[in-house]
């Protein structure tokens, strides 16, 4: 019985770890993606290169898949936000009204997650195209400018996870029964369920990009220049500070 038992418990933790480390890999490519956002769009979808005015900065996310097919086509629709926030409206309690993390980008050779599996919110500041913005006069990306460590500095409490607020983006496995009743009615805070919560398939399970280490993986990226480009010279206080 003590064997069948342990055997069984190694099993489920082996489950929870699966689960963890895939929520990890999406948080690790999400990051990827803002690191490499002028790299990823120096062309069009076309290929056609764009000029230095047109390249983007750094620390973008991609907006969510709202469908839940997972194919974004970014050059037809940007995020829909909602008093600051992308990816769950005021009166979305399930993950069918969710954002979902989109799987691939139309004309990007991207991969993110499967298809509508993880629900998706982040702040709309970091918005790689934002519907805030379309009026391409005043916002030529269409993406609020500029993205750097001082506005990083500002935010505030952001998003929250088991009580640690600074949060940016948050990744979540909802399992199989959809919000947790600590989870249902806040678009802002979150927790981990355990297995004493819930059973393994249907406990919440929740990652953030947190505000100190978007910055921290941007960070080399900055300090390796000699000299910044021109659609980076927003993160030149940054460099003069940071890259000692």
């Amino acid at each position: 019985k003590y064997f069948y038992t342990y055997k069984q418990n190694a099993f489920i933790w082996n489950q929870w770890l699966q689960k963890d480390q895939d929520l990890q890999q999406v948080k690790e490519r999400l990051l990827h993606y803002a690191v490499l956002q002028s790299e990823i769009y120096f062309t069009n979808n076309d290929g056609e290169w764009l000029s230095e005015t047109e390249i983007p900065s750094l620390g973008y996310l991609p907006c969510p898949d709202f469908i839940g097919a997972g194919t974004l086509d970014e050059e037809q629709s940007g995020c829909r936000a909602e008093s600051g926030l992308i990816g769950r409206s005021f009166d979305c309690h399930s993950i069918e009204c969710m954002g979902k993390v989109p799987s691939v980008i139309i004309g990007r050779n991207l991969y993110f997650a499967p298809a509508g599996k993880f629900a998706y919110v982040f702040l709309s500041m970091f918005a790689a195209r934002n519907e805030e913005y379309e009026d391409i006069t005043v916002y030529p990306s269409r993406r609020f400018e500029p993205l750097n460590q001082d506005i990083v500095n500002v935010i505030g409490k952001g998003l929250s996870v088991d009580g640690k607020s600074g949060y940016i983006a948050l990744i979540i496995d909802l399992g199989g029964d959809g919000f947790s009743s600590k989870n249902l009615n806040n678009r802002y805070e979150y927790f981990n369920e355990s297995t004493l919560d819930n059973s393994l398939s249907n406990a919440d399970r929740v990652i953030g990009i947190h505000k100190d280490e978007w910055l921290q993986a941007i960070k080399p990226r900055i300090c390796a220049y000699k000299t910044l480009p021109n659609y980076l010279d927003e993160w030149q206080n940054f460099k003069d500070s940071a890259c000692l």
